[in-house]
């Protein structure tokens, strides 16, 4: 079925629009920008685009690709992954996962199950400082604490030193 001076195109259960031979479900193809719009007119009312998958062993995500290139990224709900929403370069769960937030809003860069609201697998860089409100720990075993007064406490192994800096 051709509508619209051919412009749509419906073939073996595939709508096209801008191609005679659609390779997905909805399939829009233009040789200018190709846009999708999802409009609300009503006050107060939302436009949404909804994504869903029945269980884990599928995906609900978002693919941006340069086919000229082969580059891809993916980001939503990738197969395996349960309730972790990620971000990478492969469809499936920890395959090239780089980022993934758990239900509790924990950040995992480099790791896929992050027990902290911030983990990160490998190295971390500034350029300025990193600032922390309460102490700062290496490994569990040496601690840096900043009581509010002139008194920086290091501690190692459990035993604390206190360091006096500041006027006298």
């Amino acid at each position: 079925i051709a509508v619209n001076n051919g412009n749509l195109y419906y073939t073996g259960g595939n709508l096209g629009i801008g191609t005679t031979d659609p390779g997905e479900d909805l399939d829009i193809v233009k040789s200018g920008n190709a846009d999708l719009r999802v409009k609300s007119t009503a006050n107060g009312d939302d436009a949404r685009i909804f994504i869903n998958r029945v269980n884990e062993n599928g995906r609900a995500y978002l693919k941006f690709e340069d086919e000229n290139n082969s580059y891809n990224w993916f980001t939503g709900l990738l197969r395996s992954s349960g309730n972790l929403y990620a971000i990478g370069t492969g469809d499936d769960f920890g395959t090239n996962t780089h980022v993934v937030v758990n239900s509790s809003g924990n950040v995992g860069i480099g790791n896929t199950a992050p027990p902290a609201k911030l983990t990160v697998e490998g190295s971390i860089s500034a350029s300025n400082f990193i600032y922390a409100t309460n102490r700062v720990l290496v490994n569990d075993d040496i601690a840096l604490l900043h009581d509010g007064t002139s008194t920086l406490k290091v501690g190692f192994d459990s035993q604390i030193n206190t360091i006096n800096y500041g006027k006298d």
